[in-house]
């Protein structure tokens, strides 16, 4: 596919024309899983790594309450922070997961060669998640919540249904930015229009990988329900499930940009 050069994005269109259904995605994703496990893994545990240390430092920084953070930390402020300190390393596991789609040889050393990129990369980031989280945050906002009463769960539906939409629409923007050099905001409009013929098998393909994560869950909340020691047993079958699931998660991107893009 022909693709247009950073700077003219907002004057040309990338007109997608691939065929292709949600069940298309999910079996060639996980017809890739086996020799990306670990290549993914190597990189994407970072993800979480970094995640849980921003939050430690935030919270003991600024002296937050982990049990009752307010309302801008927990709906605005760390939200933006982690995405900023995770964005290498979720682009890393994206475009490791792009280049098997492609075919192409990975390894464990594959997602880090993106860093170079780290910048533009943690910019979308921070633009995606503020789009994605400023109407959650509104409509949590004390002044808000206390206006509209009994309405406000209403309002709080409104704010996860935006939040998804985001999500789905700017699905490809990370790696448009290490892959095709846009800066943030191009990568951010590419995204949504290459995704905007196709946004409702988009957002059938994050409902579903949602309901894979609720699945994943399972053993954890009913062990934690039964006996400490069925607790234990539930969270070594859900990090069993995640040794699979977290690549095929992102092997499920990395076709869809593969079909889309390539």
């Amino acid at each position: 596919m022909a693709y247009p050069k950073r700077g003219s994005i907002m004057e040309s269109s990338p007109q997608p024309n691939h065929r292709f259904t949600i069940s298309d995605i999910l079996n060639e994703a996980w017809g890739l899983v086996n020799g990306s496990k670990w290549p993914i893994w190597a990189i994407a545990i970072f993800i979480g790594i970094a995640s849980l240390i921003a939050q430690i430092i935030i919270i003991r920084l600024f002296q937050i309450d982990p049990e009752m953070p307010s309302v801008h930390y927990n709906y605005f402020f760390m939200p933006l922070i982690n995405s900023i300190v995770i964005a290498p390393f979720f682009a890393g596991a994206v475009m490791t997961a792009i280049s098997r789609a492609r075919g192409e040889a990975v390894s464990p050393r594959s997602g880090y060669q993106y860093f170079r990129k780290t910048l533009p990369v943690m910019l979308g980031m921070l633009l995606i998640t503020f789009l994605a989280t400023i109407v959650n945050y509104i409509v949590h906002l004390p002044p808000i919540a206390t206006a509209v009463g009994r309405y406000a769960v209403w309002l709080n539906i409104l704010g996860s249904i935006v939040a998804i939409f985001v999500y789905v629409f700017t699905i490809l923007t990370i790696p448009l930015i290490v892959d095709k050099n846009h800066t943030p905001w191009d990568g951010l409009i590419a995204s949504f229009r290459l995704v905007k013929p196709y946004w409702f098998k988009v957002f059938m393909l994050i409902l579903i990988i949602y309901v894979f994560f609720i699945v994943a869950t399972i053993p954890l909340i009913v062990g934690s329900m039964i006996h400490p020691y069925a607790r234990l047993l539930g969270a070594g079958i859900f990090i069993l499930i995640l040794v699979w699931l977290l690549p095929y998660i992102f092997l499920i991107q990395g076709v869809l940009y593969h079909k889309l893009v390539d």
